[in-house]
């Protein structure tokens, strides 16, 4: 009887437990949502009446994927609050970390050790062509050509040519970036041209008189001799301070840099147009009228101070609001204008060169990331998104109704642009349209920016050439602007400059250099 019982609780157990999987599984076959958000409903075992619902239960949000980005950071500093990385961690789930050394060599010093410790950033926006060779050369960089569709946006805005900058040997190893355009020309003070009555100049010759009455004659109106013609930044050298003067003669400049004419590679440092040119940059010199300091200034300040009235640099440097305010602080009547390309002896014109080869950076992985696929995956989609209309714009200009309106295409800039989103350049990790984003960002300076771009250039190839191996342009290029930085400042006399040419070909194998030039200039179509 016991044994009756016993097994009719057992029975009346099992069939309560099937009843309860059925309702369930019925249950749960009726729960989808037709948004497809990540809910389930709730186990009950409560009598149904036909008419209630399941409570939905939040399922836990993915994780962020942590990606860094490692580049140049030119003395960015980012906000606490800043809304870039919020807006992009909304659109793609990645928490974007910037790694930004100050500068080209602290990059390349601290990238090295990384890599020598196997501890690669996630991303590496490399800034030069022979490091993008050299990392490429040592295996560490992931081969992009698989996953070309996963950067469709990218690709589609850095554009074809772009694309091909970044390949080798048939594959791509990098995302390359547009150059920013070259926009230097020699600006000079009006308010001290007024003063002594001076015409702006537009030929070489006019220019170094010019520089003269600005040392001699008291443009500033002080009754001291305390002011220089030319001024400059150190970094840039003799020929980089006086750019415009070489390019007036029809010189590249006394560096190895490559242009072609009718067909013949030429060569700076061996044109002929370049002694000339050295000859007549050496009369500033000889004049007295170069500031002093010239090639250990670190910034424009003596510039902005009043202290010389001539300069060779772009308008970046002196259009810009904070650059006018600087120079307005020192003397409220500060005013200076841009020049157009210089006239040479012999009517040549043009405002310096033009690398048609040169990139702003080469955006690469590393070969690593292929070990950790969801994190290539959600770097593969930073990337892309960056590259998308909404990214661009987000990266540039800031959030939409913010800091920009559209009228149609055309952004509209907001006040608050100028007060929120003056940090976000450093997001631009594949560059941008640099017109259109000039032309928004600082619209006050339109006139100044259409100036400095389309100046007459000298094109030059240097880009596309690859340092042959064996020859150290490190040691050949600080020979070279030793020995040029002498001949002006009357330390060599110029009549040497062949034995210069001499020692640079025999002791520094520069030639080599120039062999290479030609023969990968053909390779490409180039030179015939």
């Amino acid at each position: 009887m016991e044994k009756r019982h016993g097994l009719k609780r057992l029975t009346l157990l099992l069939l309560v437990t099937v009843l309860m999987t059925a309702l369930a599984a019925c249950s749960n076959g009726n729960s989808g949502t037709s948004n497809g958000s990540a809910t389930t409903p709730a186990e009950t075992n409560q009598p149904s009446d036909g008419n209630s619902t399941a409570a939905p239960v939040e399922t836990e949000a993915p994780k962020p994927v942590e990606v860094e980005v490692f580049k140049v950071g030119s003395g960015a500093t980012l906000p606490e609050e800043d809304f870039v990385k919020d807006e992009i961690l909304k659109a793609t789930n990645v928490n974007m970390n910037l790694s930004l050394p100050a500068n080209k060599d602290d990059m390349k010093n601290q990238l090295n050790t990384r890599v020598a410790a196997a501890n690669f950033p996630d991303v590496m926006e490399l800034p030069d062509k022979s490091m993008f060779e050299q990392y490429e050369d040592s295996n560490l960089l992931l081969d992009l050509t698989p996953y070309l569709d996963q950067l469709s946006n990218a690709i589609a805005f850095v554009g074809e040519n772009n694309v091909k900058k970044g390949t080798i040997d048939g594959k791509v190893y990098a995302i390359v970036k547009e150059p920013n355009p070259t926009a230097s020309n020699f600006w000079v003070r009006k308010d001290w041209l007024d003063h002594l009555k001076l015409e702006v100049p537009t030929t070489a010759e006019q220019l170094l008189q010019t520089a003269i009455a600005f040392r001699e004659d008291d443009p500033d109106g002080n009754g001291k001799k305390d002011t220089y013609g030319v001024s400059g930044i150190g970094g840039a050298g003799v020929v980089g301070n006086f750019q415009g003067i070489f390019s007036a003669f029809g010189s590249t400049g006394a560096w190895n840099t490559f242009s072609i004419e009718n067909n013949q590679l030429i060569n700076g440092l061996y044109d002929s147009r370049t002694k000339d040119a050295l000859e007549f940059v050496k009369k500033f010199f000889d004049a007295g009228v170069v500031d002093p300091d010239l090639l250990v200034n670190k910034n424009y300040d003596r510039i902005y101070q009043g202290f010389s009235g001539i300069v060779f640099t772009d308008w970046s440097q002196m259009a810009k609001d904070d650059k006018i305010t600087a120079m307005k602080s020192a003397n409220p009547n500060a005013e200076w204008v841009q020049l157009g390309a210089l006239k040479g002896p012999d009517g040549t014109q043009f405002a310096g060169n033009n690398d048609i080869g040169r990139t702003s950076g080469y955006v690469t992985l590393p070969k690593s990331l292929e070990k950790n696929p969801e994190k290539l995956e959600a770097v593969l989609k930073l990337i892309n998104y960056i590259g998308s209309d909404e990214g661009l714009r987000l990266v540039q200009f800031g959030i939409e109704d913010r800091h920009y309106t559209l009228d149609g295409d055309k952004v509209v800039a907001t006040e608050l642009m100028g007060k929120e989103a003056g940090y976000v350049w450093p997001y631009q990790i594949i560059g941008r349209p640099e017109l259109t984003y000039l032309k928004v960002k600082f619209a006050k300076q339109g006139a100044e920016i259409d100036t400095g771009i389309n100046q007459p250039r000298i094109e030059i190839y240097n880009s596309f050439i690859s340092i042959p191996e064996g020859f150290s342009g490190v040691d050949a290029d600080k020979f070279a602007q030793e020995e040029v930085t002498k001949f002006v400042y009357g330390k060599r006399p110029l009549g040497e400059y062949d034995d210069f040419l001499k020692t640079l070909d025999e002791t520094f194998k520069n030639h080599m250099l120039v062999d290479a030039a030609e023969a990968q200039l053909k390779e490409l179509g180039y030179l015939k």
